[in-house]
C-alpha cells in the first residue's frame, strides 16, 4: 500500500474524538475511508466481527472494505455500519462524507435512519422493520 504523506498521517493518528478528525474529509480521505474506519472501531472500543455482525453485512463484505483496494461501499453499508459503531448524527454525516455520500432530508430512507441515529436507538433490525414498511431498501443487506 503506498504510504501516506506524513501530514496526513499525523491527521490520521492524533487522538482527538472520531468526529473531529474525521471532519476534513477530502478527496484523499476519500481513499481512505476503510483506514478511518477500522480507526473507529479501535477508537470505540469494538472487535471485527461484533461491528459486522451488529451492522448486518456478512464477513465477505466487511473483508472487501477492511482491505481496502479502492472498494468503496455504498450509502446503506456505510450506515450499517455507523449505526453498528454506535456513531451520533455528526459522526455519522463525518463518515458518509468521507466515503462519498450525504443525508438528504428529501429521501424517505434518509429520513428514516437519522430519525433512529438522532433517538438513539441503535439496532439494525429495528431499523430495517420501520424502512420495510415503508418499502425503503433494507441496511446492511
Amino acid at each position: 500500500m503506498k504510504r501516506l504523506p506524513t501530514r496526513h498521517r499525523r491527521q490520521l493518528h492524533r487522538r482527538n474524538p472520531p468526529g473531529m478528525w474525521m471532519m476534513r474529509c477530502s478527496p484523499i480521505w476519500m481513499n481512505l475511508f476503510n483506514i478511518i474506519l477500522l480507526r473507529l472501531i479501535d477508537v470505540k472500543g469494538y472487535s471485527d466481527v461484533d461491528v459486522y455482525k451488529q451492522a448486518n453485512i456478512n464477513r465477505k463484505l466487511f473483508s472487501k472494505i477492511r482491505c481496502g483496494d479502492g472498494y468503496m461501499p455504498s450509502k446503506k453499508t456505510v450506515l450499517a455500519l455507523a449505526i453498528a459503531l454506535r456513531l451520533n448524527i455528526d459522526e455519522t454525516q463525518d463518515i458518509l462524507a468521507c466515503a462519498g455520500y450525504a443525508l438528504s432530508h428529501s429521501v424517505k430512507f434518509d429520513v428514516i435512519v437519522e430519525f433512529f441515529i438522532v433517538h438513539e436507538m441503535f439496532d439494525v433490525f429495528t431499523i430495517n422493520e420501520m424502512l420495510f414498511r415503508y418499502e425503503q431498501p433494507l441496511l446492511g443487506q
